[in-house]
């Protein structure tokens, strides 16, 4: 990677350990770590979990992901699904299918059966998609109904104020998809499911490595 990527980087990994237990030892032998990749495109990807192994996340080799944008693929890396997937989601955000891009639905997809009960829907989550995440750009919904019509996600007014009243420090600008830090409820999130001393510093799940030769 080129240094301006190389601290991108630095500063994403920054965002995790300063606000989670969350971990990172550079490392090039242990057997479970993750490898930042470059990329040709301006993608930033990353598997959600640990899947073992040499495990990438992609960035974009000229700078074209942010820092907030491999944050949020660090965060799909430890375990962080999208929040606008959750399975209480309708009771706080409308999808609205029409407009999604072609080959990115699966980016919308609700993840059934997995726990979130614990914590109240986070629309100034890292890891929440914008109102125009993957548009299409075109689309027959009706602009009554109060959103753009080209948006993707669309929010339910009673909830989305309720969440201001409460966290309007993680959402200042009251739009969705902020990349700028972890928000109140991913912290919270992050010391619940990884605890407070999650990993000791040799424990090899914690690791990362940069490619060698590609600094």
């Amino acid at each position: 990677f080129i240094e301006a990527v190389q601290i991108q980087i630095e500063s994403a990994i920054w965002m995790w350990t300063q606000s989670s237990p969350a971990r990172f030892v550079e490392s090039t032998t242990a057997s479970d770590r993750v490898v930042f990749t470059p990329l040709s495109s301006s993608s930033c990807v990353s598997y959600v979990g640990m899947v073992g192994g040499a495990q990438m996340i992609g960035v974009h080799a000229d700078g074209g992901c942010n820092v907030g944008r491999i944050a949020h693929e660090i965060g799909h890396a430890i375990g962080f699904y999208h929040e606008h997937t959750r399975p209480d989601r309708g009771n706080y955000i409308t999808i609205n299918e029409d407009n999604i891009l072609d080959g990115y639905t699966s980016q919308f997809d609700e993840q059934t059966g997995r726990e979130y009960a614990a914590h109240p829907y986070d629309y100034g989550s890292l890891m929440h998609y914008p109102v125009d995440g993957f548009t299409s750009g075109s689309s027959s919904v009706s602009s009554v109904l109060g959103y753009s019509t080209t948006d993707t996600i669309s929010v339910l007014d009673d909830p989305f104020e309720e969440f201001l009243e409460i966290y309007e420090n993680d959402l200042p600008d009251e739009t969705l998809g902020q990349r700028y830090f972890l928000s109140s409820i991913d912290k919270t999130m992050g010391y619940t499911y990884m605890g407070a001393n999650c990993v000791d510093s040799d424990t090899s799940s914690s690791d990362y490595e940069w490619e060698v030769g590609e600094w």
